[in-house]
């Protein structure tokens, strides 16, 4: 489901926060956590199908991996209860998401040897599922490195890693910025007014602009790839015309996105606090609707979205000091 389908805007938004607020009491605790936990179930089916209970199983497993972590920490069998909480959760995302990609070339190298190439079955790749995978991992790391106790509540923890607004493309909220509020939290009209804002601003981003440019940067592209059009430029020019407008295109998608997200937790009131100017650019706000406030750290990290594959693996395992 999309923050832009109507289907969001019209029926699941405004029954959630309908829900959400029915108690009419700016502070929120189990019966809030448990709206909120099924409407990020109901809200990954929508698009998720059948992988659903995938995601569930990686929480429940990460769930008891980090009480086993914290149980045995500063032992040996905490190193390795959490290397092999790691492990499981990166073979899992490898099948899944690179199993088609060996298969193929396994199947390329047969073929060009004369043996007939085996038959796989094509595995499909789950919606969110590198994000889904290392927010768990963060999750367990944090409890091994002491950041975070192991929380005790399914419920709690559930919400932490299946939160809605942020279950599909991030960020990664560490779980030491917003455990003390999955108990209780308070909602201010401030909160609420500012998710609002946040929200009608990231889906004027995504409807009237990436979406506008999205048809003409798709024209260009495509005409390019089949040579049907030729314009008295030079090949330099044309692929940086080709390139900003793409650029332009994908980074409204992306901050409208990032808005849309970020508004629903700000209206919930799940939060952080400003966090510091990076690079001369505001890092952004986490999700504040719903009442989380992160609180503000000087950190030194880039924000996981912005990192590689191999920069995220290496920013959650245990490193020695």
């Amino acid at each position: 489901m999309l923050f832009t389908e109507p289907t969001f805007l019209f029926l699941f938004l405004p029954v959630l926060l309908a829900l959400y607020f029915a108690t009419l009491s700016r502070e929120h605790a189990a019966y809030g956590n448990w709206i909120l936990l099924v409407a990020s179930v109901l809200f990954y089916a929508k698009g998720g199908g059948a992988f659903t209970w995938l995601m569930l199983g990686s929480i429940a497993f990460n769930y008891v991996m980090a009480i086993a972590v914290d149980r045995v920490h500063g032992t040996r069998a905490a190193k390795r209860r959490l290397a092999f909480a790691v492990t499981t959760n990166l073979i899992v995302l490898g099948i899944f998401k690179y199993a088609n990609f060996f298969a193929d070339n396994v199947n390329a190298l047969l073929t060009t040897a004369g043996i007939a190439p085996l038959v796989v079955p094509r595995v499909l790749l789950p919606i969110g599922i590198s994000f889904f995978t290392f927010h768990a991992i963060s999750y367990v790391v944090d409890v091994y490195r002491r950041d975070a106790t192991a929380q005790k509540s399914p419920v709690h923890a559930a919400l932490y890693l299946l939160l809605f607004p942020q279950l599909i493309a991030g960020p990664i909220i560490r779980y030491r910025d917003i455990a003390d509020q999955l108990a209780r939290r308070i909602v201010t009209l401030d909160d609420l007014a500012y998710g609002v804002r946040r929200f009608v601003i990231g889906l004027a981003k995504k409807v009237l602009i990436a979406n506008v440019v999205a048809g003409p940067a798709d024209v260009r592209i495509v005409a390019d790839l089949v040579g049907r059009r030729r314009q008295v430029m030079t090949g330099v020019m044309q692929i940086a015309l080709d390139a900003g407008i793409v650029g332009f295109r994908a980074g409204h998608d992306d901050e409208g996105g990032r808005d849309n997200e970020q508004s629903q937790t700000h209206r919930l009131n799940l939060q952080r606090a400003k966090a510091r100017p990076l690079n001369g650019a505001p890092m952004g706000m986490v999700p504040q609707a719903c009442g989380f406030r992160r609180r503000v750290r000087t950190a030194k990290r880039l924000p996981c979205a912005s990192l590689s594959l191999a920069r995220r693996i290496s920013r959650f395992l245990p490193w020695p000091s």
